[in-house]
């Protein structure tokens, strides 16, 4: 980021522009002048280069926290100033999060706008002519019409003549010049003739605003639609009966030929199926032209915050005000709608014909969870000193008026067994209440709130450990994962001491030139601690861990911020490679575990207590004769690329990227990513089984002879032993053969297609990874 002086804002005055990361944690004594810098940010005094600032969001320390204000219902002068206060603030932050998903949203529809199905002489075609259907027959030449056209090409009046002979040759030929102004060569009637439906598709798609859900459906939507269109002539695609058994996909789909002027799609199977398939293929297309086009940072916030629904789905937002009052209307909606469905399902069973209901899966499907869910899984995975939100219910009861009951949250300590509420809680737990909350907005709910955060001391009343936490979240979750860029300000020593990386710490200066100036740990924390010689911080609870080779490096690191939750969070690993000084015949490093060894033991033998390494099995027979040496794996599997590639972790990428149907796994062919976690033990074994037996298609694996191996949630599922003595390579090689969709994420690179599994999958679905990994990284951060 570049900040760029516009105009003074109290002690901010003159300044040459200064460049910053984008994920920045400012530290300075007191009156130096960071909160006049923030608030100089969020007004536009001080700019941020290609950020508007409506896109920018200031907190101090009281406005990141959670509220939970039910409007007033006496007007008394100090309460009605209150309320006025934040609903100023509500409706502040509102404005800012609607304006990032206006500016995201066409971003994105500008740059799809310049995607071309035709090459360039013939994109005036596709702009101007093909979405109108009955216009593409001009262009779909027969063999006998294009061997016309040849001979035409080779007399003499279409050398003086071309335009008046061509319109001469057909009525096709009349048509295709007169609406274009063009004579395509025969070549360009040939390439027509196979790209004219993909032209129609997409230009479908631009007037359906690129909605990719329209074709989220599958062939047991047709079958159900045709046999009610059969059964019942006068059947309708937006009846409330259609919701039972039809896809909201599907209905979409039909709504929308239905509402098209001269579709070119017929409702029919077999133009139903092609529609989908050949409208897939050009979403593919056009996220690949994303992923070319699109400025980093944006692409990372649509991708991080679109989540499963793909980067074509809506862009909500939602208001960075922390509100739980909020939320509590929108969990009554939602038990209105599911206590609604279960009367209409009442009714349902005493035969009543005039109403249709959605069973669980359908319910969810369509509604999702229920929001004080959704935060509590937030609040599971960033846990918060054991607290939980609980709501009121709606009573079941026939007759009443859902809404006139209020729907009430409180919050219950699940470890201590009582109930509170956000008033009783210490400020600390207020702020990381708020952080959750936070969480489960942008992460869980997938809604956008700001291109920037500006935090001011919000850490101020954190316990050492949770200013952890807080940097962790902050950096590796909303800046790494959503693409947010952070500035944070700080007087927290532990803050400082958690910087996650040398150049995202400063020290702000109240007076010289520059006053804001890039920082070692060493320096911030000597500026913070200036006056106080007994304070420390120790630096010995580095852990450096040397492994093969850089691929391991990227790896280790990456998985080691996916379980930091789950380490000791005062020690901290880092990774190094021990050198890739040979190769194989395919230019990949060879093993290194002798060099890890050595090293390892030559810098113990040194005296450094902190050096650790970790090789892989390799199917070794002895352990190293060096304690301080961890195997990955021993006697379970080949190496680091075995566990990433594990069955179970590679089938839950290829449901993400939906390479294969859920039901060549086992699973029903409704099945989506949300059921992973319902799933027991024999069905996810169901799972890895039928991935094995795609891989056996050479019957080398021998599946008598199983092995058991636990994830991290505690399951306990089975391999067979020779798989996991496969080296990396060749389990690799059988993926790609098997699956050869995979190689468009692997790229022809080493990493790449385990980088992916890490991300998409571990990162994600972290359940289902082998303990071993974790294990192995609980194990060096001993003393």
């Amino acid at each position: 980021m570049e900040l760029v002086f516009k105009k003074e804002h109290r002690s901010i005055k003159q300044f040459e522009p200064i460049s910053i990361a984008d994920f920045c944690i400012i530290t300075g004594l007191n009156g130096s002048g960071k909160t006049h810098l923030l608030q100089a940010i969020e007004t536009g005094a001080v700019e941020i280069s290609n950020i508007p600032s409506n896109e920018i969001i200031y907190y101090n320390y009281f406005d990141f926290s959670l509220n939970y204000d039910v409007p007033p219902l006496t007007t008394g002068n100090r309460q009605q100033t209150t309320s006025i206060s934040k609903n100023t603030s509500k409706d502040n932050f509102a404005k800012k999060s609607s304006a990032l998903s206006q500016r995201l949203t066409k971003e994105r529809n500008e740059i799809l706008q310049g995607y071309k199905v035709l090459p360039q002489g013939l994109s005036q075609i596709e702009d101007n002519f093909l979405h109108w259907a009955q216009n593409s027959d001009h262009f779909i030449w027969s063999e006998e019409e294009l061997s016309s056209y040849k001979d035409l090409l080779k007399t003499e009046d279409f050398t003086s003549d071309p335009n008046g002979s061509f319109v001469k040759l057909s009525k096709k030929a009349e048509s295709v010049f007169q609406s274009t102004g063009l004579i395509p060569k025969v070549s360009d009637f040939e390439l027509l003739k196979n790209l004219i439906p993909k032209c129609q598709i997409l230009q479908f798609f631009k007037q359906v605003g690129y909605n990719s859900s329209l074709l989220d459906w599958s062939e047991k939507d047709l079958e159900n639609y045709f046999l009610y269109c059969q059964n019942n002539p006068d059947f309708n695609i937006w009846d409330d009966s259609a919701k039972t058994h039809l896809s909201q996909g599907f209905i979409n789909l039909i709504m929308s030929i239905q509402d098209s002027p001269n579709s070119f799609v017929a409702i029919n199977e077999h133009s139903l199926l092609n529609f989908r398939r050949e409208g897939l293929e050009v979403f593919a297309d056009l996220e690949n032209f994303l992923n070319e086009k699109m400025p980093t940072n944006s692409l990372k916030m649509l991708k991080g915050l679109s989540g499963k629904n793909g980067i074509f789905s809506p862009l909500p937002s939602e208001s960075g005000f922390l509100d739980l009052y909020q939320l509590s209307l929108e969990e009554k909606q939602y038990q209105i709608t599911k206590k609604q469905n279960d009367f209409n399902r009442y009714l349902k069973a005493k035969d009543d014909p005039s109403v249709s209901f959605l069973d669980d899966d359908q319910f969810i499907k369509a509604n999702g969870e229920s929001p004080v869910s959704m935060l509590n899984e937030a609040l599971r995975v960033y846990d918060c000193n054991g607290y939980v939100f609980k709501a009121s219910q709606i009573p079941d009861q026939i007759g009443i008026d859902f809404n006139s009951h209020n729907i009430h949250i409180q919050l219950f300590n699940k470890k201590k067994g009582y109930s509170t509420d956000i008033n009783s809680l210490s400020s600390g737990e207020r702020t990381l209440l708020a952080l959750t909350f936070y969480v489960y907005k942008l992460k869980f709910k997938k809604r956008l709130v700001a291109s920037i955060l500006l935090l001011d001391e919000i850490d101020s009343s954190l316990h050492p450990f949770m200013s952890q936490r807080l940097v962790d979240v902050l950096y590796t979750l909303f800046h790494q994962q959503l693409g947010l860029k952070i500035i944070l300000c700080t007087h927290s020593p532990s803050t400082v001491a958690f910087a996650p990386c040398e150049d995202s710490l400063y020290v702000m200066k109240a007076e010289g030139d520059p006053k804001l100036i890039m920082s070692s740990k060493d320096a911030a924390l000597k500026e913070l601690t200036h006056g106080v010689p007994s304070f420390s911080v120790n630096y010995e609870n580095r852990r450096q861990i040397f492994v093969e080779s850089k691929f391991d490096v990227e790896y280790y690191e990456a998985i080691y911020k996916i379980f930091r939750n789950k380490l000791h969070p005062e020690i901290s690993l880092n990774f190094i490679a021990s050198g890739d000084a040979q190769k194989d015949k395919n230019g990949q490093p060879i093993s290194n575990c002798t060099q890890v060894i050595e090293i390892t033991k030559l810098l113990r033998n040194g005296g450094n207590k902190f050096i650790w390494g970790i090789i892989d099995w390799d199917l070794e027979k002895q352990l190293p004769d060096c304690k301080f040496v961890k195997v990955l794996g021993w006697q379970s599997r080949y190496s680091i690329e075995s566990y990433i590639l594990d069955p179970l972790l590679v089938a839950i990428l290829v449901l993400v990227e939906k390479f294969q149907d859920p039901k060549e796994f086992g699973l029903q062919e409704d099945f989506k990513l949300h059921m992973l976690f319902n799933l027991d033990e024999p069905s996810i074994q169901v799972i890895i089984d039928s991935m094995i037996r795609m891989l056996n298609f050479d019957s080398t694996v021998d599946l008598s002879e199983r092995i058991e191996y636990s994830t991290i949630s505690g399951k306990r599922l089975l391999l067979p032993k020779n798989f996991t003595e496969l080296n990396g390579h060749d389990l690799e090689a059988k993926y790609l053969k098997e699956i050869p969709k995979l190689n468009s994420i692997k790229k022809n690179k080493e990493n790449e297609l385990k980088n992916a599994i890490i991300k998409k999958v571990i990162q994600e679905y972290e359940e289902f990874t082998p303990k071993d990994l974790l294990d192995i990284l609980i194990s060096v951060q001993e003393v």
